[in-house]
């Protein structure tokens, strides 16, 4: 993992949350270097998501090691996350977006992103 990505992530996770998300929200994107689509939604969906409105509201956390198999490995996802990680019934796939509020598990979206922002929007009250 890049070590701007690996920083990045870990301050998100461990930034106050109360201070970043108004609602508690995190969603956590799980992707790999090597995976065709993740590098399109990187591309293409990522820096709509940025300039939302939503993502002031929400905290987001990016698990995207160099292969896909390693996207599921704990020693690459922050230490509070790994329980997520743990619970989860598939650790496969990619991208995949999870979406946790307080920190309980509330979406698991894997491959398709048209559904995950509206349901980001309701998470968070915006417009």
């Amino acid at each position: 993992m890049k070590r701007r990505t690996l920083i990045a992530t870990t301050l998100a996770a461990l930034a106050p949350i109360g201070a970043r998300a108004t609602n508690d929200i995190q969603l956590i994107y799980i992707g790999a270097r090597e995976c065709p689509w993740c590098t399109l939604w990187m591309r293409e969906e990522k820096p709509r998501l940025a300039a939302s409105p939503v993502f002031r509201r929400l905290t987001y956390v990016e698990i995207e090691p160099r292969r896909i198999r390693d996207a599921y490995d704990p020693r690459y996802w922050p230490a509070p996350l790994v329980p997520t990680l743990q619970a989860l019934p598939l650790k496969d796939g990619a991208p995949r977006f999870l979406i946790l509020r307080g920190g309980a598990l509330v979406a698991d979206h894997l491959g398709g992103w048209e559904d995950v922002m509206p349901q980001l929007r309701r998470l968070t009250g915006s417009a």
